[in-house]
């Protein structure tokens, strides 16, 4: 299940909530909340959010190094990164150091990559970060689907603390 950890219980991701680099991104886990108390722990969560959410859903997902850059994907890249750089690596992640010359570029990446997913059929994105594997899911356009799809399985330290 994809589960994701929140500061509340009543978690609606729209246009009006958008995020300055993640827009409506949302980053999960894959993990059984009642059995793997060591990933919910490290899931992701800004501090020390403690509502726990799954997305109640079949998801399908594609690998990272499977996505392929579409126009939007390649005109978004040039925009952030410029002309000189292969659009290609930046979405496929196969160009390493392309954190060094954009701040907040690997936040760009995974946001790129969730929004390519969604144009490409898939609900997600699997990815791996500084925190491991991740998947990134776009609420754009599907907000009502995805909204629907949350199931809230309560506060974290009620359960594990």
């Amino acid at each position: 299940m994809l589960v994701h950890r929140a500061y509340t219980d009543s978690l609606r991701i729209t246009p009006e909530d958008s995020h300055w680099v993640f827009d409506q991104v949302v980053f999960f886990i894959n993990a059984d909340f009642e059995e793997d108390i060591d990933a919910i722990e490290a899931s992701y969560t800004q501090g020390d959010a403690d509502h726990v959410y799954v997305l109640d859903m079949d998801h399908s997902h594609i690998d990272v190094f499977a996505l392929v850059a579409d126009a939007t994907a390649i005109a978004e890249v040039q925009a952030i990164w410029g002309k000189d750089i292969d659009p290609q690596s930046i979405i496929d992640g196969s160009l390493l150091d392309a954190d060094e010359e954009v701040e907040d570029a690997c936040w760009h990446q995974q946001r790129l990559r969730a929004q390519l997913a969604g144009r490409m059929g898939f609900h997600a994105v699997r990815d791996r970060d500084e925190q491991g594997e991740v998947f990134a899911v776009d609420f754009s356009g599907r907000n009502d689907e995805l909204n629907g799809a949350w199931r809230y399985l309560g506060r974290y330290s009620d359960h594990f603390e």
